[in-house]
């Protein structure tokens, strides 16, 4: 079992399985993108959120990175480290053995797929010699009597074959210039006649930016509405806000995020306006200039597969930045201001029309009159 808490993993380690009840600790982060592809393609989410709504995008580069580590590291243990006490232990020859496999699957295929799968899809590609060895991996699992099961020596030649099969120093992978790595593989393949392909996941972008600009235009609708007499009412309890004021603030915190967010990676941040100032006209167009900031984030976020880039700029932390959660949290914070807007209206005896109310919810027909 693994644990994933946002961007890191917690591993459910042997000594945990006698304990049905208890606290498991923390074993670290790992930031192996073939751990996440791997749970991609075959893990079952038990409870929480699915990891392709927090874990970063997997691309070409990343993966092969990834590889050259892991290469790097047997390398270092069975031929370079003499001295390393995994090269006499046979659990570990079997598990180099198997890994090297699993390397030239994902090189060859751009999926991950578990060791003893990759090496069943390497028989049929390794040299004869080769294949005994791997063979002799899949068959003998760890533990008493395998201590000869797969040779030191031996299991290192297959990752040079591997090498040399491929026609590239696996030590010293370039990334290549490929599509990112596909975490959808299963869907886009058909294993067997009559198995259930699922079509490809839908691109969202044009939802959510269209979902984006429906509520803008909510917003901005119920500022054009408001009555001149409101403008200026103060709110019950907090003397200096008014109306006005709690209408700038939705203009002023977009231009907040999209400094906060955007200004590293390119995104102009509109300027704010004057709270105590500021009329229905000139706000209205504000509005308008920041609904473009925001979408500007939304594309930055969807482009980069899903996630809007960390910034120095972003201190708070307490926003997950995939795209799903930037939008909802700005959707949110403006529904809450335009309902106060609502509410004060009603306890200062000043109702607003029940067309203007009404309107905040008629997304749908709104929309059509774009």
């Amino acid at each position: 079992m693994t644990i994933l808490i946002q961007r890191e993993l917690l591993r459910f380690n042997g000594d945990g399985w006698l304990y049905q009840f208890g606290r498991l600790s923390r074993t670290g982060s790992d930031g192996n993108p073939i751990i996440w592809a791997n749970i991609f393609e075959s893990g079952q989410v038990v409870f929480g959120a699915d990891p392709h709504t927090f874990v970063p995008p997997i691309t070409a580069a990343l993966m092969h990175a990834a590889l050259e580590r892991e290469i790097g590291y047997l390398r270092t243990e069975l031929v370079t480290n003499r001295a390393s006490v995994w090269r006499g232990r046979p659990a570990y020859r079997r598990y180099a053995a198997l890994t090297a496999c699993r390397i030239l699957y994902t090189l060859e295929t751009g999926r991950v797929a578990p060791k003893r799968t990759a090496a069943v899809w390497a028989l049929r590609r390794l040299p004869s010699v080769h294949r005994a060895i791997v063979s002799r991996a899949i068959a003998r699992p760890p533990g008493p009597g395998s201590s000869r099961s797969v040779p030191c020596a031996v299991c290192w030649s297959t990752f040079n074959a591997a090498s040399r099969r491929r026609g590239r120093d696996l030590a010293c992978l370039r990334p290549p210039q490929a599509a990112p790595y596909a975490r959808s593989a299963r869907r886009q393949r058909a294993s067997r006649p009559g198995d259930l392909v699922l079509p490809p996941p839908p691109d969202l972008r044009a939802t959510l930016l269209a979902a984006w600009r429906t509520n803008n235009r909510v917003t901005v609708s119920l500022v054009e509405h408001l009555p001149s007499a409101l403008w200026d009412i103060v709110v019950p309890g907090a003397p200096r806000r008014t109306i006005r004021a709690i209408a700038a603030h939705l203009h002023n915190a977009r231009c907040m995020w999209v400094k906060t967010l955007g200004r590293e990676h390119g995104i102009p941040a509109p300027l704010r306006v004057d709270h105590r100032r500021v009329t229905r006209r000139q706000l209205v167009a504000a509005l308008k200039r920041s609904s473009h900031g925001i979408e500007a984030l939304l594309k930055l976020g969807a482009a980069a597969g899903g996630q809007v880039p960390p910034s120095r700029g972003y201190v708070w932390r307490n926003l997950s930045l995939d795209v799903g959660h930037v939008l909802t949290y700005f959707v949110a914070h403006e529904a809450h201001h335009r309902g106060q807007i609502v509410m004060v209206a009603r306890q200062t005896g000043q109702r607003l029309p029940r067309a203007t109310t009404d309107g905040l919810w008629q997304w749908k027909t709104d929309a059509a009159h774009e």
